[in-house]
């Protein structure tokens, strides 16, 4: 049950990760042996064990604040305190809204060392765009993708995915002068990124 072309395989799952927004693979830059999926909160909320089993992965990043969990799954706040033998990332951003920007930069950097160590990683908020698109194009940064390649690479992997409030796309350019993210590589082997 291998991920295939950005998004999950196995049919039965496919059809009730799609229900829920489904699960998109943003592909990253050679030679990172590293993978990352981007989805909603519904696709991991009932069994995230079963979920990172499907996908192929082996981490669990989420981005909701503890009351949007609370709300939904008391069994998901159990599980992120204790994900073993998977590991698990519990990053709480206000929706719409960011982390500290030291704070943020830590997340990333982690992220982006998880995926150049060779970790298969599904990032997660409660739709799967704003806060995981934020994060998705960070860690493209650290790994020395320009920033609006990194956007327009995110948004095209899942879509509708990257800042969506000033407050996002302002810490995208902050951060953006602190990362290496202005090489501007092609990280879709030849593709138009800006078409």
């Amino acid at each position: 049950m291998r991920a295939r072309a950005g998004i999950v395989s196995d049919v039965s799952t496919l059809a009730r990760f799609s229900a829920a927004g489904g699960v998109h693979e943003i592909p990253l830059p050679a030679p990172v042996p590293g993978r990352l999926w981007a989805c909603g909160f519904s696709v991991v909320v009932h069994d995230p064990a079963e979920a990172l089993s499907v996908i192929g992965a082996d981490t669990l990043v989420c981005l909701l604040e503890r009351p949007e969990i609370e709300r939904r799954s008391d069994r998901f706040a159990a599980w992120l305190d204790a994900p073993a033998p998977l590991q698990a990332h519990w990053w709480p951003i206000e929706d719409h809204g960011v982390a500290d920007d030291e704070i943020t930069t830590r997340w990333t950097s982690i992220l982006a060392d998880d995926l150049a160590a060779g970790r298969r990683v599904v990032l997660h908020c409660g739709a799967g765009l704003g806060r995981t698109g934020q994060l998705a194009v960070l860690a493209l940064g650290r790994l020395g993708i320009g920033l609006e390649q990194a956007i327009a690479h995110v948004r095209r992997h899942r879509p509708g995915a990257g800042p969506q409030s000033d407050e996002q796309l302002a810490q995208l350019l902050r951060l953006g002068r602190h990362h290496r993210i202005d090489r501007g590589d092609d990280i879709d082997g030849g593709d138009d990124i800006d078409g």
